[in-house]
């Protein structure tokens, strides 16, 4: 390891997406698909903009995605009824069913990375959780610092 929190946490990226490329390979959906599909399933119906919060994505980006699962069938857009501006992301039937039947291959993956951890599950995911916080917080020290030149 070079000694960088960043880069360490850039390669566990890597080795993530390796391993969920293998366990997803015959899924219906890819390992980014079936991040957005669990992140609107977990906590829809929500904004696009509430969407990329949730999966730490550009909003942009989020759009391009949203506008894919549209076009398979797999999400549906409804006017929120407290804001006639805001539109609201939910997974279709068919959506669901896309979602569950790429879980049962998620799970798999999850369960043998979880087996090999040397401590309890929970412990790693409050590490992540303060990671996350930490590079939200750096994230808006180092644009601060940029504007300011």
């Amino acid at each position: 390891m070079t000694g960088s929190v960043l880069f360490d946490v850039y390669a566990l990226a890597q080795r993530t997406r390796s391993l969920l490329d293998v366990a997803l390979a015959a899924a219906p959906l890819t390992p980014a698909q079936y991040a957005m599909y669990s992140a609107v399933h977990e906590h829809g119906p929500l904004s696009a903009s509430d969407l990329a919060r949730v999966v730490g994505m550009p909003v942009t980006s989020v759009h391009d995605e949203v506008s894919a699962m549209a076009r398979r069938g797999h999400l549906e857009r409804r006017r929120d009824v407290r804001d006639r501006r805001a539109v609201l992301l939910r997974l279709t039937p068919d959506g669901v069913a896309a979602h569950e039947s790429t879980r049962a291959a998620f799970e798999v993956a999850v369960s043998a990375v979880e087996r090999r951890l040397g401590r309890p599950v929970a412990d790693v995911r409050d590490v992540l959780s303060e990671l996350g916080r930490a590079c939200d917080g750096a994230a808006a020290d180092v644009a601060f610092e940029a504007a300011a030149g």
